[in-house]
């Protein structure tokens, strides 16, 4: 068994054995705190700066690959990189940024009268379990969080087609134009008796999406 004094005695000699191959002053440039190497790392291998700002600010949580704790230290420890200076505020809103919009509305952490990084960890791990429950039952949103676009019934507006107008207003003189009820009964009978599905379509037309009937030989 090794007693401390041994190895205080062996500590001893290697620091006097470095003294002199190295020299006392060599040794007193290399013999700094741990603060010192720190900042002469991060100094010699600065990573580029808007590279780290860009995965940053791109992270986002992807519930179905990673538990919301692996979410919050990844994006906490790229800001931190990034942003060396910012306030511990704004760092916690932009972790919440990087959630999908829908769920931001249930963190309430940043409203309290001096929020920190262990109250919002804290509530997100309290939310991920409700929240995962609501997006493993996939009935509104998808694997990416985005919102399932819901699929819109087109109105069954009719849009009567422009040579109709122009035939009744720019009618030759000297004939007598057609009642409006005569027109309509006629074209609802012609419609009836030629109607072909194929000639529907639908256009965009002051932010509606508006069935249209192409008339035969038209």
């Amino acid at each position: 068994m090794v007693s401390s004094y041994d190895s205080s005695s062996s500590c001893a000699a290697i620091r006097s054995h470095d003294n002199e191959v190295l020299g006392s002053h060599r040794w007193a440039e290399l013999n700094t705190g741990w603060l010192v190497w720190e900042l002469s790392l991060r100094n010699t291998f600065q990573p580029n700066a808007s590279e780290i700002r860009h995965l940053a600010g791109e992270h986002k949580w992807e519930w179905s690959k990673e538990s919301i704790a692996s979410y919050f230290y990844t994006k906490l420890s790229l800001l931190r990189a990034a942003f060396t200076t910012c306030q511990e505020t704004n760092l916690l809103n932009e972790i919440c940024y990087g959630l999908p919009v829908w769920l931001q509305l249930d963190v309430h952490t940043h409203l309290l009268s001096n929020p920190n990084m262990d109250n919002l960890l804290t509530e997100l791990h309290n939310l991920e379990g409700p929240w995962k429950a609501t997006l493993c039952s996939g009935s509104h949103y998808n694997s990416r969080n985005d919102p399932v676009p819901q699929q819109l019934t087109p109105p069954t507006t009719y849009s009567m087609p422009s040579q109709l107008l122009l035939g009744t207003v720019n009618a030759p003189r000297g004939k007598t134009a057609l009642p409006r009820q005569d027109i309509n009964t006629s074209n609802k009978f012609g419609l009836a008796a030629n109607y072909d599905p194929a000639n529907n379509s639908y256009i965009n037309k002051d932010c509606c999406c508006i069935r249209t009937y192409k008339l035969p030989n038209s």
